[in-house]
């Protein structure tokens, strides 16, 4: 039996609880089917209410040029964004102010209540919250942590503008650098490269050495440098090609990315286009694959 569901939980803990609850009455009730699986996804909300901490200093007033606040708790304002899925707008609704940043203990705790009593949905933060006690806060009051890798208010807002997905997924387009010769035979998996973001098997991606998130794949590109050996096609595994990708994490760690064809549909288009180029001009396979990785770098979502 197969069951598909929307929930309107927000933390996958909760929402695997219910599956499984819902998994053991089936059995209960009907001991003759073998097997249950259950899809779940969240209820989608067409309004969002996002907060921001921000830093800013002296008795400055917030605004979009102000830099987003790597502790939560001792943000000086937190920026209000209203999110409207169904036209695709972005509003600054309001700045919040902290009045806890300057207490010794539970200061983040306390400005998790303070956006739970807001009606906040979810935080956008550069960093994570795993392990602290305002994370804790948050998940226990189903407010999201979602997140970015945007340092300034001004630049969330806009990368908020460009999603096109309403799902919350990166439906995303690829910008060239006019001043960098493209070759276009590349364009085409550039892009698709690109949307390997919207897919939530592989980002957001964290580095496990220095906590850094990387929320999309562009993002991940453009934050991380590539290893010597930055693309490998192996064999089958499980009746199933794959390819590795492998790049160097600014804390100097090694990150990994598997590509299937299930993530990437042109996966074996990909390395045959990258085999006739290089048939074509005479240079070694793992040349092609530098120039194309060079090329991705010079893109931006």
């Amino acid at each position: 039996m197969e069951i598909s569901l929307t929930t309107d939980l927000k933390l996958l803990r909760d929402a695997h609880e219910l599956t499984s609850e819902i998994e053991e009455e089936i059995l209960d009730q009907y001991p003759n089917i073998d097997k249950t699986l259950i899809h779940y996804e969240p209820e989608h909300k067409v309004f969002l209410l996002i907060a921001v901490p921000l830093h800013v200093s002296g008795d400055s007033p917030p605004d979009e040029k102000s830099r987003l606040s790597e502790h939560f708790g001792e943000a000086s304002f937190f920026a209000i964004i209203t999110k409207d899925s169904s036209n695709k707008t972005v509003h600054i609704k309001d700045y919040l102010k902290n009045p806890f940043k300057d207490l010794e203990r539970k200061k983040g705790v306390k400005a998790a209540e303070l956006l739970a009593e807001y009606g906040v949905d979810q935080v956008m933060s550069p960093v994570q919250f795993d392990g602290k006690g305002a994370g804790y806060a948050l998940e226990a009051m189903q407010i999201e942590v979602v997140p970015t890798a945007s340092r300034t208010l001004e630049r969330l807002i806009a990368d908020l503008k460009e999603e096109k997905n309403p799902e919350g997924g990166h439906e995303a387009s690829v910008r060239k650098d006019e001043r960098f010769k493209y070759n276009e035979k590349f364009l085409e998996f550039i892009k698709a490269f690109s949307k390997i973001g919207a897919d939530s098997r592989i980002f957001p991606k964290t580095c496990h050495t220095c906590g850094r998130v990387y929320g999309s794949f562009p993002e991940y590109i453009h934050n991380t440098e590539p290893t010597a050996h930055c693309l490998e096609q192996y064999g089958n595994a499980a009746d199933a090609s794959f390819t590795m990708q492998y790049r160097n994490c600014r804390c100097g760690s090694t990150l990994t990315i598997a590509l299937t064809k299930e993530v990437y549909p042109l996966l074996d288009r990909f390395w045959e286009m990258l085999g006739r180029e290089s048939k074509e001009t005479g240079k070694p396979l793992r040349e092609v694959v530098a120039e194309f990785r060079e090329q991705c770098n010079k893109v931006r979502n």
